[in-house]
């Protein structure tokens, strides 16, 4: 297992968010099992990574754990983070792989009620929160976001829509109630989001406003190897509109795999993902402060 990347520690005055996603927990316990570690032994390694990283979040005085999504299939991210996180409060963002096997709907009731069990997690899916720590208030509004599939304008749109549901498991995967979840239903659900999301954010402080998302808001979240993809609409939608016209401080995201830290206006856009073992990222966390 790779090292933790130290994190300088900021002054007092500001709330400090530990920011990670992408990491495939599921995914590296398999590997860990092919390499020759038993189910047991393997369970183990991602439960000491869990608390490592917990331990460098406190370390470096983080008030608040943002798991912004595909942590592992189903509730398995959930509890992970319930075993190994202990008191330090954590949210998590459904991504696209908590899905994969499940029929959605179900179960985001089913990781809420998983959070609640832990007692130090809170899911956020179209869901506000006001977080309070160092004499400061700071609102966070979250949810996976999904994508219109507009990354490249509406003309482009319906293409980007074919080829993801023919090419991603996301459509194969996933089930809405007794069919496969659509490239339609994902738009669907990204255009609810959005227009919740702008009521939010109109009603919010903006420099005391944190958006996160598992989907991608803006093109620049795209990594330089996927630029002109046709698959990057199904990653990555532009919502610099809303970052324009309300200037939340951060937005937050997940997705990619590939970490990122720009402005659109004045709002700073930050990604810290660890992705698949053999895309050779590394783990850790963004420490950032409001």
């Amino acid at each position: 297992m790779r090292r933790h990347r130290s994190a300088r520690v900021p002054p007092m005055t500001d709330i400090r968010l530990a920011l990670l996603s992408d990491l495939h927990l599921d995914v590296r316990r398999r590997r860990l099992e092919r390499a020759g570690l038993e189910p047991e032994a393997a369970l183990a390694a991602i439960d000491d990574l869990g608390r490592r990283t917990a331990d460098a979040a406190r370390e470096a005085g983080a008030d608040l754990v943002i798991l912004a999504g595909d942590i592992a299939n189903g509730t398995g991210g959930i509890d992970w983070a319930g075993r190994n996180f202990g008191d330090l409060p954590v949210l998590y963002i459904p991504g696209n792989h908590e899905f994969y096997g499940h029929d959605r709907a179900p179960l985001i009731r089913e990781m809420r009620r998983a959070a609640t069990a832990a007692g130090n997690l809170r899911v956020l899916d179209g869901d506000t929160i006001d977080i309070d720590a160092r004499d400061r208030r700071v609102r966070i509004l979250g949810g996976t976001a999904w994508t219109d599939y507009r990354l490249y304008g509406d003309a482009a749109a319906g293409t980007a829509m074919d080829l993801a549901g023919q090419v991603l498991y996301d459509h194969q995967r996933i089930r809405e109630g007794d069919r496969p979840f659509s490239p339609e239903d994902a738009r669907g659900l990204h255009l609810d989001f959005r227009a919740w999301l702008a009521r939010e954010l109109a009603a919010s402080d903006p420099s005391a406003t944190v958006v996160v998302t598992h989907h991608g808001p803006a093109a620049a979240s795209v990594a330089e190897r996927f630029a002109g993809s046709p698959l990057s609409p199904a990653f990555v939608s532009d919502m610099t509109d809303l970052m324009q016209a309300h200037e939340p401080a951060l937005w937050l995201h997940g997705h990619t795999h590939h970490d990122v830290d720009y402005r659109v206006g004045r709002t700073r856009v930050v990604a810290r993902q660890w992705g698949y073992p053999e895309e050779g990222l590394s783990e850790g966390f963004a420490l950032l402060t409001i």
